[in-house]
């Protein structure tokens, strides 16, 4: 069960009452060197192109991970990685011409996009060899589609949607078995907007409630649901971020902290300031006047956990002191963790600084034992290279097994 002894920090999640936690430091990598590759593109398009990427999605599957983002020009584009992220098919269109979408896995090779906008769905059934033709999507006469935001797979053929309408104080659950082309009405949850919508495992999900943090929980794919209160835990935590190793463990990220569910969500542990390197932030001698962080989590496999956390010190309102990028690694379901590392540190020190955008990760994924890291690049340069004149969608991977071959550390986006 991972390294559990004077090297770790341990959260009691197994006992969500319990009180209390341990602090030393460990190795991010507990034994085998985790390498961080150089930055390489995902799409590193000419001028020409007039690209401004503002929306981008990554998800995991099957050992593949499949990288979107949307283009003012062109539309939809995805590239697809079968290695863990270390290379990457070129770029290629997608039907579809919407910034708000979302870019889903059911499991066993079945890959959609849904464009919120149009209430279309693209498809793939060989694991984003190639993609359908965008369709109407289809749902239970008499159902307002309203507006969705939230869609999640349980990596098994099923997806789970929770829509809103306006003027109305509940979220209506449908599922799909399709990828999203038909679905049907399930129950609804009590409350107009859901923030997170998990699978925990086998026919049960969770969902929590913007504003209250509320969870409520539903152990029949959706049919009913039912409230397992406020977690106190996730007070500090402000609006977590929820992931699910799809066994039973849940883990919340938010504010430099986590906090950890073993039965489905409805006990959490105390919430636990994982990423310290916040608190050593100096920045200018007058003190900042604030700080922001966005938490990403992801499951690794194995019961390994990545946690990064990128924060950033503001001396103004277009000033900041000082910007990093953080992660640390449970290797035991979220039972104790590595104290955090900066993977990139001091990436930022005034306002519009090119190489800020080094640190600003979008979305995470993982897959055979790697993690990647991806973000828009828009404009920029880092460390005095050029990454274009227009955006570069942009990644980075943490791999015990790295490419033979060398690389440049910066490779020239055109």
């Amino acid at each position: 069960m991972g390294n559990t002894g004077e090297n770790s920090m341990r959260l009691n999640n197994l006992n969500p009452l319990a009180l209390g936690v341990s602090l030393l430091t460990a190795s991010l990598s507990q034994g085998t060197a985790e390498v961080l590759t150089p930055t390489r593109a995902l799409n590193a398009n000419a001028f020409t192109d007039n690209v401004s990427e503002t929306s981008l999605a990554m998800e995991a599957s099957d050992d593949t991970i499949i990288a979107s983002w949307w283009s003012t020009a062109i539309g939809i584009q995805f590239a697809r990685s079968a290695d863990g992220g270390l290379t990457w098919t070129a770029p290629a269109n997608i039907e579809g011409a919407h910034n708000q979408y979302i870019l889903k896995a059911s499991g066993n090779g079945l890959w959609s996009i849904f464009d919120q906008y149009n209430l279309t769905v693209s498809r793939s059934t060989n694991d984003g060899l190639s993609w359908n033709n965008a369709v109407e999507m289809t749902s239970p006469s008499g159902i307002n589609w309203g507006f969705f935001s939230l869609i999640a797979s349980n990596n098994n053929g099923m997806l789970l949607l929770s829509s809103f309408e306006l003027n109305t104080t509940q979220a209506q659950v449908m599922k799909s078995l399709d990828g999203g082309l038909t679905w049907t009405e399930e129950g609804v949850i009590p409350a107009s907007y859901v923030t997170n919508l998990v699978h925990v495992s086998g026919s049960t999900w969770m969902a929590t409630l913007t504003g209250t943090g509320e969870v409520v929980v539903s152990p029949d794919n959706g049919a009913t649901w039912s409230s397992a209160g406020a977690p106190d835990s996730f007070v500090p935590l402000g609006t977590p971020v929820i992931e699910s190793d799809h066994a039973g463990t849940l883990v919340a990220a938010g504010n430099y902290r986590i906090s950890i569910s073993s039965n489905g969500g409805l006990l959490w542990s105390p919430a636990q300031i994982v990423n310290q390197n916040f608190a050593s932030f100096s920045g200018d001698p007058s003190g900042p006047i604030s700080s922001s962080d966005r938490s990403f989590i992801c499951y690794v496999g194995s019961d390994e956990w990545k946690f990064f956390s990128h924060t950033t010190i503001y001396q103004s309102v277009y000033f900041y002191a000082d910007s990093a990028l953080s992660a640390a690694t449970s290797y035991n379901g979220g039972e104790t963790w590595t104290a955090s590392e900066e993977l990139v540190p001091d990436v930022g020190n005034w306002y519009g600084n090119a190489s800020y955008a080094e640190g600003l990760t979008n979305v995470i994924a993982a897959a055979q034992g790697n993690t990647v890291l991806a973000w828009d690049a828009s404009n920029l340069t880092v460390q005095g290279q050029p990454t274009g004149t227009d955006g570069d969608v942009v990644y980075r991977v943490l791999t015990k097994n790295p490419p033979v071959a060398a690389a440049r550390d910066w490779e020239l986006f055109e």
